[in-house]
């Protein structure tokens, strides 16, 4: 509710806290886990990962759509793809290259 995002590792499950926020109105982000990565997207079109283990934020960037705010559904890590919707249509983004690396 207040944007904060609670990463838990399999291992010990201790909280890692992402060092930096790429949610501009928390109440509109949705995260998805794939690939590696968490993936968190936004308003107004703001996709990023993080990596998990540290919370480091790896790469974020814009989806060129106007008006669009994505909610994820789901990562497919062999096409470095994200799938999400904005209530009008299922949409394919490719996502920041630097989260595949």
């Amino acid at each position: 509710m207040n944007g904060r995002t609670v990463l838990l590792r399999q291992r010990g499950l201790r909280e890692v806290t992402p060092s930096a926020s790429i949610f501009i109105w928390p109440m509109d982000a949705t995260t998805v886990y794939g690939g590696g990565r968490l993936w968190l997207a936004g308003e107004p079109g703001a996709v990023g990962c993080i990596a998990p283990g540290t919370g480091q934020v790896v790469d974020q960037g814009r989806v060129p759509l106007p008006g669009f705010t994505p909610w994820l559904l789901a990562v497919n890590g062999s096409r470095q793809l994200l799938y999400a919707q904005d209530g009008r249509a299922i949409l394919s983004i490719t996502s920041p290259r630097a989260c595949w690396s």
